[in-house]
């Protein structure tokens, strides 16, 4: 990683840097660390914690899997709701863009999502607008409600919308979408995040190939962790580490954001190679959380450490 990508705290010293200190120290005062990742995932970096750090680690994620695993559990014992083996076509609940996904062929559709504190000025809007359309790839694009909502603002080409409505090649969503949901569909191909780790979490457990294109926080790092550990990811986008406040004054050009969809859902052997890593990635992380999985297993420990912590105590007292 270059300097540029790092946040500045770790260039240089500052009031978060202080902060983060504090943070240290109280890990380092802990008993243990719960860790929202899975063991198979970052297998070489929970052994330098557990040994190098001598540092008590239960890795429990991805987190949101273990809530899905409950309510299909629950779903399947309730006789009330509907068969999970049944269309859900005739459920009111179901998203508009779920349905768009129906009609889609299997692993065509590009997801383009930054997450909700991401901010895009206007003109890279207009950049990634293009880039979509001109991909050759269907694609379902979410922009955040404050973003489309900017007065007098030109964020979108000419008769765009209308255009991908009428060709049936893209959706536009403003504001929340069923992002788990629609990633798991199996019409999604790939995904084009901003590599915060809720977001990498679900693109993992669904299995999907990236674009990678960091903005802030932590996003840096991950970016580096999918293309060149995991190896499942295409970079693009920002080179320099920008404040959620502030929003990045880069711009990324529409060549550069389309050559990196078409290079991640190309049919070229680099890309079936990806593809097939992340497929195994999903399928371990879907068993990480399933009873006798990785993730399972650790939490199912650290409970029963806290109660053998909890009845020492007692002896002791």
């Amino acid at each position: 990683m270059t300097r540029s990508e790092h946040p500045p705290w770790i260039q240089s010293s500052n009031f978060y840097t202080t902060f983060l200190n504090k943070i240290k120290e109280a890990d380092g005062n802990s008993y243990g660390l719960l860790v929202d990742t899975f063991y198979e995932l970052e297998k070489d970096y929970i052994d330098f914690y557990r040994t190098t750090l001598d540092c008590r680690t239960w890795c429990i994620g991805p987190i949101f899997l273990h809530h899905d695993h409950a309510l299909h559990k629950i779903n399947s014992k309730d006789k009330l709701n509907h068969d999970n083996n049944k269309s859900d076509e005739n459920n009111p609940s179901k998203h508009p863009c779920l349905e768009w996904l129906d009609k889609m062929p299997r692993g065509k559709v590009v997801y383009v999502s930054f997450g909700s504190l991401s901010r895009f000025s206007s003109a890279q809007l207009l950049e990634i607008a293009h880039a979509l359309e001109s991909s050759g790839h269907p694609f379902i694009w979410v922009v955040r409600k404050k973003e489309s909502e900017e007065v007098g603002v030109k964020w979108l080409p000419e008769g765009f919308e209308e255009r991908i409505s009428q060709k049936s090649i893209g959706m536009l969503i403003e504001g929340w979408a069923p992002q788990p949901q629609i990633l798991e569909h199996p019409a999604i191909g790939g995904f084009v995040t901003h590599c915060g780790w809720n977001s990498s979490e679900e693109s993992l457990a669904a299995g999907l190939p990236v674009v990678a294109w960091p903005l802030s926080a932590e996003q840096f790092y991950n970016r580096k962790l999918f293309i060149d550990v995991l190896k499942i990811g295409v970079g693009v986008g920002n080179m320099k580490w920008s404040s959620m406040i502030d929003g990045t004054d880069e711009l990324v050009k529409r060549d550069k954001i389309e050559n990196a969809v078409r290079e991640m859902m190309g049919d070229h052997v680099e890309a079936q190679e990806r593809r097939q890593r992340a497929k195994e990635f999903g399928i371990a992380a879907k068993k990480a959380v399933q009873q006798g999985g990785s993730s399972y297993d650790s939490l199912t420990a650290v409970i029963d450490e806290l109660h053998r912590l909890k009845n020492s105590s007692k002896v002791a007292a």
